[in-house]
């Protein structure tokens, strides 16, 4: 566990762990909800991967696997809380992704006014993988990451019925 846990200790960890997959599923939702508007198809979500109760898990029980599938396709779901110009993606996750086909619904400012969304497709990941360079990330353990560009990537809001 201590490779997920980064510098973190273990009261910390499970309290990320269990504020994140909150945000996550308070994300997914709001995607369905984005994507029931805009083409009038309801999506089917399921969880998928180790568990999105928020639970801290033991190692042998962690994998991973998308968060979710939607009409039985494989989505993972990343945020900033803050809107940020420049974001990291672990390489190890990519890469899995990747085996997956997954594709990764990303929020910017979460916590912000205004957050906004993108959709990374397996398309667009295996070219952040072709064209970018892994580098070690201190702050997440020295795990090599890529570093990725907000502006490279076309935001949709994100809407919450006027909360937020």
């Amino acid at each position: 566990m201590n490779y997920r846990m980064d510098d973190r200790d273990i009261k910390d960890f499970a309290r990320d762990i269990e504020h994140g997959s909150r945000v996550e599923r308070e994300i997914i939702e709001l995607y369905v909800d984005y994507w029931r508007r805009k083409t009038g198809e309801s999506l089917s979500v399921q969880n998928n991967g180790c568990d999105n109760s928020g639970r801290l898990l033991l190692g042998a029980n962690v994998n991973l696997k998308a968060d979710y599938l939607l009409n039985g396709r494989p989505v993972e779901v990343k945020f900033n809380n803050s809107m940020l110009s420049t974001f990291r993606f672990k390489t190890d996750q990519l890469n899995s992704y990747l085996k997956q086909g997954a594709s990764l619904i990303w929020v910017n400012g979460w916590q912000t006014s205004t957050p906004v969304f993108t959709v990374l497709k397996p398309k667009h990941l295996r070219l952040i993988k072709e064209s970018k360079t892994p580098l070690p990330f201190i702050f997440w353990g020295s795990k090599l990451c890529y570093e990725l560009s907000a502006s490279d990537y076309m935001w949709i809001a994100l809407k919450q019925g006027g909360d937020k």
